[in-house]
């Protein structure tokens, strides 16, 4: 519990090892979130156009999942979407040890080959990104266009 309250949203960066078959352990945070959110550790993954992995509640994938279906689905870039990200949804739960197992395809997208992954808490989803595919994207991070979807939100950051 945070301040008399369930924490309901991934917050924060946290740096974990994935093993040689593909599993990693979702950050404790993460998965209390989860619990509070749905009652349990079930989670649903997708590729974006990122080179990563998002990781969404399946409540969150039903919002997504819905508006997607009131795209119009002969829009070329609506098929590419439908295509892409839709399709790349995978259900997985989190074992005894608090792990899931994420799927070679999305691996593969995202560059992650085992070693070093890093999750990202994103308030209503969390991505995992390959920690030196991450590292390169923060480094070459256009610190303008950072500040200007800052200044989109009221400056209240």
């Amino acid at each position: 519990m945070e301040d008399g309250h369930k924490v309901k949203n991934f917050r924060g960066r946290h740096f974990l090892s994935m093993d040689s078959k593909g599993r990693v352990s979702v950050p404790s945070q993460f998965r209390e979130a989860l619990v509070n959110r749905n009652g349990g550790t079930r989670l649903i993954l997708a590729t974006p156009f990122d080179r990563c992995v998002c990781g969404y509640p399946p409540e969150e994938w039903e919002i997504i999942s819905e508006n997607a279906a009131q795209l119009p689905q002969t829009d070329p870039n609506v098929k590419k979407f439908n295509r892409h990200f839709i399709s790349s949804m995978v259900e997985v739960e989190c074992d005894g040890q608090g792990r899931i197992l994420i799927p070679p395809s999305l691996r593969e997208w995202a560059g992650i080959n085992g070693g070093q992954v890093v999750f990202l808490g994103l308030t209503t989803k969390m991505e995992i990104w390959d920690r030196a595919r991450f590292d390169a994207e923060m480094e070459v991070e256009d610190s303008g266009s950072v500040e200007e979807a800052i200044t989109r939100l009221g400056g209240r950051i």
